[in-house]
This record gives C-alpha cells, structure tokens and sequence, in this order.
C-alpha cells in the first residue's frame, strides 16, 4: 500500500514556554525508519528543498516564541559528504568524532583539545538546544576527539587537532597531552579515571571554571558525548518524492 505523505507538528503560543517532543508518534517514526530518515529535531518552518534551515532545535529543546509558532519535525538522511550535524550520543562507537558537553541550567561547557596541563572550558551556551550542538566545523574540530575503545568498557579521547595528544587525568587536574593516566569509563553519567577514582566534572579552580577531577558527581551537571555526524535531504514531509507533488514513496 501507498505511504502519504507525513508531518508531526506542535503549536506554541506566544510567549509560551514548551519543551519540544524527544519522539514523534509511532506510525511517523515507522515511516521515517522505512525511508532511511533520522529524527533530528525540530524547525519552526516547513522545508520545501532538502536544504538544513537556518533555524532549529533540538529534540527535548525549550522554546518561547515572540508569536504563536508551530514547530515542525525535522528529519533528515545520513551522508558522509552532507551537512554538520552534532548530535548527542549515548554510546559512541570507536573511531567516532565526539566533543564533551557538560549542561548546567542554561549553560554549556566544553574542553578545548589543546595541550593544556590544567583544562580550562568554554562556554557555548548560545550554540546549545538540547539534542543538537550548533558550532562550524572549524570549531567541532577546535572541541574534538576521537573516541578509541579499550578493554572492560574503557576508552581513550585522542585530540583532533593535534592527534599525538590524549585527554588525561591526575587527582587534581584533567590534561591534554601526550602521557598519562589515559582510560576513562562512564560512571553515573559522567567520565570517571579509574587510575585515580575521580570524575571528571566543570568546577572552579582558583576563580576559574575547569574540567577537572573530583571525588563525587556534582548533582547539577549533566554530562553528554556530541558525535560528529552529516545529513543531507532535510524534510519535515516524508514519503512525498522530492519534486513531484503527487507521488509518494511506495512502502511494502
């Protein structure tokens, strides 16, 4: 049978708060899966031409429109040759591109993969929405690394500008360079150095905000992997064939 064509939308008053949906419906999602489309986010517009829009948020983002809008969900196809798109990851893969984001309220920091012997971070709070990180890829490389897996659920962060750099830890600092205490681990959300039993978290080290070891999680941070990914054939109408008004996409 015919598939027609398919949105999922959500209409916010004006000056209304909402947190965007993380899902769409199941009979969407199913759709969506059959084409080979990705649930990216959503848009506060419909897109006619396959491009990324200059505006959109990620799944779980916070809006307050100015004006009633309606949000629409966008999906769209992987493609290495596509647009950057940064989308958090629960479970990197080896050899995956990640930055380290570490949420609190509003904001979001993140550790630069200089060599550094005391890990400073940077605040990227206006390019933060939740599911979706918005920076260049001249910055995603500024921020990244690349995730490399080890034995018992361990992995190492190899920098993306200077590849003979690690992320490392000490008990009273989180580097960037070439030795040291290496492989980390998830624990309760956050990355742990189990050569030090500390987790590696944003606090203030004289006056400073840095990415450095501590005894326990702090319960106001969240912690989440970014992965590097790209997309092409951005939509917020699937199964519709590009170009052709009245043709769908025929799903068995």
């Amino acid at each position: 049978m015919p598939i027609w064509a398919l949105q999922e939308t959500v209409t916010v008053s004006a000056g209304d708060t909402e947190t965007l949906p993380t899902s769409v419906s199941d009979g969407v999602q199913a759709v969506a899966d059959a084409l080979g489309l990705t649930l990216l986010g959503w848009t506060p517009g419909e897109i006619a031409d396959g491009q990324r829009p200059a505006t959109y948020y990620g799944l779980g983002a916070t809006v307050t429109p100015a004006v009633e809008t309606t949000y629409y969900a966008m999906f769209a196809r992987a493609d290495g040759g596509g647009e950057l798109m940064l989308r958090q990851c629960a479970s990197p893969a080896d050899g995956d591109t990640v930055l380290l984001a570490t949420v609190s309220g509003t904001s979001c920091w993140m550790p630069r993969n200089a060599f550094t012997e005391n890990m400073a971070v940077d605040t990227i709070h206006l390019r933060y929405s939740a599911s979706l990180l918005k920076i260049s890829d001249a910055l995603a490389d500024t921020y990244g690394w690349v995730y490399l897996e080890q034995e018992d659920s361990k992995f190492q962060l190899r920098s993306v500008n200077y590849p003979t750099y690690y992320l490392n830890a000490t008990g009273s600092a989180v580097r960037c360079g070439s030795s040291g205490n290496l492989n980390m681990q998830l624990s309760g959300g956050f990355m742990y150095c189990p050569a030090v039993s500390k987790f590696l978290c944003v606090t203030i080290v004289s006056g400073n905000l840095r990415f450095a070891p501590v005894a326990s999680a702090p319960g106001d941070q969240t912690f989440s992997f970014y992965r590097k990914e790209r997309y092409v054939d951005f939509a917020t109408t699937i199964g519709q064939v590009p170009g052709c008004d009245n043709c769908f996409i025929y799903v068995p």
